[in-house]
């Protein structure tokens, strides 16, 4: 039987918060760019911003994880391969999609992120999972995961 590894996952809504979460003890931290993350915006992490978060958590022996969780119009794609390849050149961990589409792609253009399904993809029961499973974990490596909904 598999042995289960508790994560305590801390949000990071800017570097100072990063930087806190890791220090007092977080596993992994999650945080989102400029785009392509539903709370995305002013306070989130620069591209530049992102690589030295990378650098940080790593040398302390942690995790990174980057919301890529936007529910995507077409348009939305624009520029998606570039930063999906651009978190994977920088070494993120892993990143958190809750659409089909973003999750395609990502497997497509970075083959080598670890790819978590984001609570916002309205996970709330066993059928769900066990289909995101058949849709994409026979490539994914075995500690991918799904975030379930909240009650």
């Amino acid at each position: 039987m598999a042995e289960h590894f508790m994560e305590l996952l801390c949000p990071a809504g800017n570097m100072d918060k990063l930087k806190m979460a890791i220090r007092y003890g977080a596993d992994a931290v999650y945080c989102a760019g400029k785009r392509f993350g539903l709370r995305a915006g002013n306070s989130n992490f620069s591209d530049e911003e992102l690589k030295e978060a990378v650098e940080f958590v790593h040398a302390h022996g942690k995790k990174i994880h980057v919301t890529c969780n936007i529910i995507p119009h077409n348009e939305d794609f624009e520029g998606l391969e570039d930063y999906l390849k651009f978190l994977e050149s920088i070494g993120v961990d892993a990143i958190i999609v809750a659409d089909m589409g973003i999750f395609s792609l990502a497997k497509r253009v970075a083959p080598g992120l670890e790819l978590h399904v984001s609570t916002q993809a309205s996970t709330t029961n066993w059928h769900t999972v066990q289909m995101w499973k058949r849709t994409w974990c026979y490539t994914c490596c075995s500690d991918s995961r799904s975030v379930l909904s909240r009650p």
